[in-house]
This record gives C-alpha cells, structure tokens and sequence, in this order.
C-alpha cells in the first residue's frame, strides 16, 4: 500500500521523466529521495526525526510569521517563541499532537 510520502516521490519522479530538463531537477530529485526515506517511517520515527531538534529553527520561524500575520507585538512573539523553546525542552512531538 502507498503512502502520501511515496506518491509524492512517484509523483516527482513521473514528472521528471516527461521533464527531463526542467531547471529544478536537483531539487525535486532530493524531494524525491527525502520522501522515498520518509514513506519508509513510522509515526513514531517521524516523531524521533523531530525530537532530534533538526526542525526546531524552522518550527520556531513559522510560529513567528504566524505571530506577525496575526498582528502580536514584538513583546508578545518573545514570550511565545520563549514558550516555544520551553515545550520543545520538556516535550516530545508525540506528545504535543
């Protein structure tokens, strides 16, 4: 059975074959092995990958855009990224979902 991982990863893969020169080629060639990876993964490994703290920036620099978008003051996106950091410290991904 497939999963979302590995049709993304067929899905790249089929476009590439009919676009054999598109300028992006390297980029969704890494999408495609990323995600060949990934639909190998459980739930819980994809819970660990996050535990490594590899995504923290990346989560933290979402929850920022999110805080400016809907109109928190500079004040207000410190102590939230501040709690940010705190869960990521004293929880783990499958426990905040």
């Amino acid at each position: 059975m497939l999963n979302g991982f590995q049709l993304a990863a067929d899905s790249y893969r089929k476009y590439l074959e009919k676009n054999p020169d598109d300028p992006n080629r390297k980029s969704l060639e890494k999408s495609i092995k990323i995600n060949e990876f990934l639909s190998t993964c459980s739930q819980d490994d994809i819970f660990e990958i996050y535990n490594t703290s590899a995504f923290n920036n990346i989560t933290e620099g979402y929850c920022r855009k999110a805080a400016e978008g809907i109109g928190l003051d500079k004040e207000q996106i410190k102590t939230l990224i501040g709690h940010l950091h705190y869960l990521h410290d004293t929880l783990t991904a499958g426990e905040v979902i």
